[in-house]
């Protein structure tokens, strides 16, 4: 194996194209591969000057400096995120800082920011596509072992990342974390990460006309989508590394199904094809906001809706928001019922369809005046106030 490494190496220096697929490296199923044989091609040929893509920068790790609190877990040792909040006690930024950071070529450190703009394959060589390819395909022979009992089933179906979602828990994080030098290739936890952002990208390339963006390292790689919301260029590391930092109190937490279903599903819904859900009628208030008083309040009212579903809030996450109200509109001709309630911190959105929940959406905002939503044929139009300024924001009946 380390002749057949060779030759991908003086075929890369040499300037090449050819780059042999990675699965030729392939060990035994119950071992981990190093990213540098079965994800991370040595170095890329050539990257050329120009900015060929602009990513949305605010869905990255960026370069900065910021304080880490005395006995936190993952000291600081490199760049880290341009935080809103003050980082959680295992926040992304320390993940990526102690996993990841120490595995970026020093040219990419001098300028991380730049560097995740280029595109490092504007020849279109298939091979580095066969490489992410391959990347995922290590995911799904290695989830088995990963996840003991709870196997995903990875299939490459939407449905197959709502089922990972949930696996990426606090309790397996510390275990891979726990394995394997960090800031290594040997580290588990690295190389889960890496080769489920690749799972991730392929389940979008696969189900809905996504395209890679070729990044260096190749794990930064980026998957295009277009859709009726516009174009997006999807950052699928940064979504599985969110999804593995312990939430922020007092805030909602996205998991790896919520980016999913916000960035992939809902735009490129059809929303003609959701089934009906019940007849457009005005439907009441409901004052006093608790799980079970819910529960009645929609069999009386809306009977035709049987189930909150699976992924709804629990009763103690309903207590957590405090809402003062909830507000129910049926929209989109009677397809979805959008639930909405003031309450602590700023606006709650929740969006049902027959089958149950589909998502949700927070809006910080000032208590007084409380915030204010409204239908406006096919745009729902949400009024906020926040720190004295009023807000208006618009989006589809089916979410944003």
């Amino acid at each position: 194996m380390n002749a057949s490494i060779s030759r991908v190496n003086a075929s890369i220096s040499s300037g090449k194209a050819f780059i042999p697929r990675v699965s030729a490296f392939i060990p035994p199923l119950n071992a981990f591969i190093p990213p540098r044989i079965a994800f991370i091609p040595p170095r890329i040929a050539f990257i050329p000057p120009q900015i060929a893509f602009i990513p949305r920068v605010k869905a990255f790790i960026r370069p900065g400096k910021r304080f880490i609190p005395r006995g936190n877990p993952f000291p600081a040792r490199g760049p880290c995120y341009e935080a809103r909040v003050d980082p959680s006690p295992v926040s992304a930024e320390a993940l990526f800082e102690r996993f990841f950071w120490p595995l970026y070529p020093e040219d990419t450190r001098t300028s991380l920011a730049a560097t995740r703009t280029l595109d490092a394959n504007p020849a279109r060589n298939p091979a580095l596509y066969a490489h992410l390819d391959d990347a995922a395909r290590v995911f799904e022979q290695m989830a088995p072992a990963l996840f003991e009992g709870d196997d995903p089933r990875l299939d490459r179906t939407d449905a197959s990342v709502h089922r990972l979602s949930p696996l990426l828990t606090e309790a397996r994080r510390e275990a891979w974390g726990a394995r394997g030098a960090p800031g290594t290739a040997d580290s588990e936890l690295f190389n889960v990460v890496i080769h489920a952002a690749a799972y991730v990208g392929a389940c979008v390339v696969a189900n809905h006309e996504g395209r890679w963006l070729v990044r260096r390292p190749l794990w930064e790689s980026l998957v295009g989508l277009d859709s009726a919301a516009g174009q997006g260029e999807l950052a699928v590391f940064h979504w599985v590394l969110k999804s593995l930092a312990d939430p922020v109190p007092g805030l909602p937490h996205a998991t790896l199904a919520d980016r999913y279903r916000t960035h992939v599903e809902t735009p490129r819904l059809d929303p003609a094809t959701l089934p009906i859900l019940a007849e457009t009628r005005t439907l009441p208030r409901l004052a006093k906001v608790r799980y079970a008083a819910l529960h009645q309040h929609l069999r009386a009212h809306l009977p035709e809706l049987r189930d909150l579903g699976e992924d709804f809030p629990s009763a103690e996450r309903l207590d957590e928001m405090r809402l003062t109200s909830l507000d129910f509109h049926l929209v989109g001709g009677g397809r979805m019922l959008v639930m909405f309630g003031p309450g602590q911190g700023g606006a709650h959105l929740f969006w049902l369809t027959r089958s149950g929940f589909e998502k949700s959406g927070f809006w910080p905002a000032d208590a007084f005046p409380a915030p204010v939503l409204s239908v406006h044929g096919d745009k729902l139009r949400l009024m906020t106030q926040q720190d004295g300024k009023t807000l208006l924001h618009e989006m589809l009946w089916w979410g944003p």
